[in-house]
């Protein structure tokens, strides 16, 4: 996809956790791309706002927000809050999520309501809250990042937060089944 693809211009892309590392250029890549962008951070408003910041010095537009995604009413008061600042959410990346590899015999019980929570609710509810409003225009995407470690059985909480993830999304209707235009 092109600087201003016609495909993307103009729609509102929310990417949790996207504040530092490939979150950050996620959001960077769809402000070149032209859509308004909701940059998300947990905690570091600064970090996130620095990256907005740059998205609008390249002459794009962003808008910095807080949430703590493994807290679901932030979860909702996110969605609810770029909706109302933006417009109508079209492209959600749930980038955000938070690692712990601790083996599950010493895991704490809160560490895990953690990890589930922003690495698996999050993406749950966010596609809740924005994915009717989707299908309403016609168009949306939902990208959920996994990671390998999904697959690899050393990295406890994460790993089983990440291989449900893989079937949230694969369990999300497709064009192929009922959304015309997804």
């Amino acid at each position: 996809m092109s600087a201003g693809d016609s495909r993307i211009k103009g729609k509102v892309a929310l990417i949790t956790g996207s504040s530092s590392g490939t979150g950050a250029e996620i959001a960077r890549v769809f402000g070149r791309m032209g859509a308004p962008v909701a940059v998300h951070c947990r905690s570091n408003v600064a970090a996130a706002e620095q990256v907005a910041a740059e998205i609008r010095r390249a002459g794009h537009s962003a808008t910095a927000f807080r949430a703590d995604l493994g807290i679901a009413a932030e979860t909702r008061l996110l969605a609810a809050e770029v909706t109302r600042q933006l417009g109508t959410v079209s492209i959600l990346v749930n980038n955000a999520g938070p690692f712990a590899g601790t083996p599950f015999l010493e895991l704490k019980e809160q560490k895990w309501d953690v990890v589930l929570a922003a690495n698996l609710k999050a993406p749950f509810l966010l596609v809740q809250e924005m994915a009717p409003a989707m299908m309403q225009h016609g168009w949306g995407r939902v990208i959920n990042i996994g990671a390998t470690s999904a697959l690899v059985r050393s990295h406890s909480v994460y790993g089983l937060a990440k291989a449900a993830l893989i079937h949230l999304t694969e369990s999300l209707p497709s064009p192929a089944r009922r959304w015309d235009g997804w």
